[in-house]
């Protein structure tokens, strides 16, 4: 099937960070894995997908889910990624789109990554491994397609050594937040 990638924000890449050549990791952080969850992290998958991003990766249509869903794996082909290291070094990312073939909404995204390093002992080398899903819902009130759920889980070995995190978050009661000024 064809397929195209739609934000499901309007004018996401108004929002992507003005910081994309830093070596810190994704939004200019200093250690993006693992990270405390946040909508802008929920979101971080659909940045990967502006118009400015899209050569850097691959996509193939996998399947059509119970749902009617097109499944679209995709992986980031382009150096260096989008994610890196504090030390600069890239870190591919894969995963997979759930997007709905009537309208292009991207309603699921899976982040997955590996071979991020983190600190390791003395004589060890340590290796990374992290997904990040998230659930997109339709907001009635903002009329638009926002985070519903994130579940994050990252591991890294250092030699016998293993550590792990897992998250959930859960979002709901968006508003719009309004203001005005008068000038006197």
């Amino acid at each position: 099937p064809r397929f195209r990638i739609v934000s499901i924000m309007p004018g996401i890449e108004n929002f992507a960070p003005e910081r994309h050549d830093t070596s810190n990791g994704l939004f200019g952080s200093p250690n993006f894995l693992p990270v405390a969850p946040s909508i802008a992290v929920a979101a971080a998958v659909l940045f990967f997908f502006s118009s400015a991003n899209l050569e850097r990766f691959k996509f193939s249509a996998e399947s059509v889910d119970a749902a009617g869903l097109w499944v679209i794996e995709y992986r980031e082909t382009t150096r260096p990624t989008l994610i890196r290291t504090p030390a600069g070094t890239s870190v591919p990312s894969n995963g997979t789109l759930w997007v709905n073939p009537s309208d292009g909404t991207v309603v699921r995204t899976r982040l997955q990554v590996e071979g991020f390093a983190m600190r390791a002992r003395l004589g060890t080398r340590s290796r990374g491994t992290g997904s990040v899903d998230v659930t997109y819902q339709r907001v009635p009130a903002l009329d638009m397609w926002l985070p519903a759920s994130m579940d994050e889980d990252f591991e890294v070995r250092d030699g016998e050594h293993r550590d792990s995190a897992t998250g959930r978050a859960l979002y709901s009661n968006y508003r719009q937040f309004t203001t005005s000024a008068r000038i006197k």
